[in-house]
């Protein structure tokens, strides 16, 4: 996969979050202390994000959140850490996370 490719570099150079578009809907891995968030849920039609899950098996056991709702996420950032909120266009939360900042 793109994360296997890029994984090593982005920990050699201390990268802790990759946001990344393509997919319609919201999904939230973690892989070695990186995560990786993929958003796209501005408007536009909304994908099946299980629809390949049983064929990466071990992608799928990386995923700690998804959501096929419409969707912004809210950074706030201080000097140790960077926390976010994922809330749905109806002001649902979807997600929240925080990662550590070295």
């Amino acid at each position: 996969t793109e994360r296997e490719h890029f994984a090593p570099l982005f920990r050699q150079h201390g990268v802790v979050l990759v946001l990344q578009g393509h997919v319609h809907g919201y999904e939230r891995f973690v892989d070695d202390q990186i995560t990786f968030i993929t958003t796209g849920g501005g408007g536009a039609s909304l994908h099946d994000l299980d629809e390949r899950v049983d064929d990466r098996p071990q992608e799928a056991a990386l995923r700690e959140a998804s959501a096929k709702r419409h969707h912004a996420i809210v950074f706030d950032v201080d000097s140790t850490s960077l926390s976010g909120r994922v809330v749905s266009d109806d002001d649902e939360l979807l997600d929240e996370f925080v990662i550590t900042v070295p």
